[in-house]
């Protein structure tokens, strides 16, 4: 009788001994489970880290060439309507915009002109871009006509080549990224204008006076980077001249052109 205890005693003992190991090794199984999770989590978040860092190196070193339009050879852009003028203009949304590009998304901007008064000829100003091997060449205007009934934007790029002073361009590589740029930052610019400005489309180069003479504008011809005009305004027009010379509507048409840079960038 007390040797069939014992035996069930023991029994028991081991029964506990098997079950405990049985659960030590199941907490093991978790344990090492969860480091394995963990681990996993912990290099997702470094190799995301790692990427993002990357992205901002690379917006870093790339380079944008802004050129606020005028005083240049053949017109200075100092005539005066409804209190404005162009050369002031195109500058301070020029500064704006470089100062989102740079600040906001962290690249590298250049301005072709700094002050109002300085002519700096087209010629002049692609040659920057081109050597600074800038993404985009991207150049600011207002537009003017003898009429106040004209008004809106418009974005234009080079869709073939022209030829001025003996020189032909833009290359074909540098047309079509033109018109990536000139679409997307037309895309940002109709959303962010919205109901403020007529939205006058993307165009070409051809469509204006000088590049229908010369089959592209001077920029443009100069130009061994993609390259696009805007439009902004149309200063002959009262409504348009207000809003572009509030700063509130300089800064709205300069975040809206900034995002559609970047979105050129991003697809380019």
């Amino acid at each position: 009788m007390v040797m069939a205890k014992g035996r069930r005693l023991l029994a028991l003992l081991m029964a506990v001994l098997i079950c405990g190991a049985v659960g030590i090794s199941g907490c093991n199984e978790k344990d090492d489970k969860n480091v394995k999770n963990e681990k996993a989590l912990h290099d997702e978040a470094n190799l995301s880290s790692s990427k993002s860092e990357s992205a901002v190196r690379e917006q870093a070193k790339t380079v944008l060439c802004i050129d606020p339009g005028h005083p240049s050879d053949g017109d200075d852009g100092l005539t005066v309507q409804h209190g404005l003028r162009e050369a002031d203009v195109t500058l301070q949304v020029g500064q704006r915009l470089a100062s989102i590009l740079e600040k906001k998304y962290g690249f590298q901007v250049i301005l072709t002109r700094q002050d109002k008064e300085t002519i700096v000829s087209n010629q002049a100003r692609a040659r920057k871009a081109n050597e600074a091997q800038a993404a985009l060449f991207f150049r600011l205007h207002c537009d003017s006509e003898p009429s106040e009934k004209r008004t809106g934007f418009a974005v234009y790029y080079p869709d073939r080549q022209g030829t001025v002073d003996g020189v032909t361009g833009p290359s074909t590589v540098v047309i079509e990224k033109s018109r990536v740029a000139a679409e997307a930052i037309h895309q940002e610019l109709a959303e962010g204008m919205g109901e403020q400005l007529k939205d006058n489309g993307v165009r070409t180069d051809a469509q204006t006076y000088i590049g229908g003479k010369q089959g592209a504008l001077t920029g443009s011809i100069y130009s061994q980077v993609p390259v696009a005009l805007v439009e902004m305004v149309f200063l002959s027009n009262q409504r348009d001249a207000q809003f572009i010379g509030s700063p509130e509507g300089q800064e709205r048409m300069a975040d809206s052109l900034a995002k559609g840079i970047v979105k050129f960038l991003k697809t380019n």
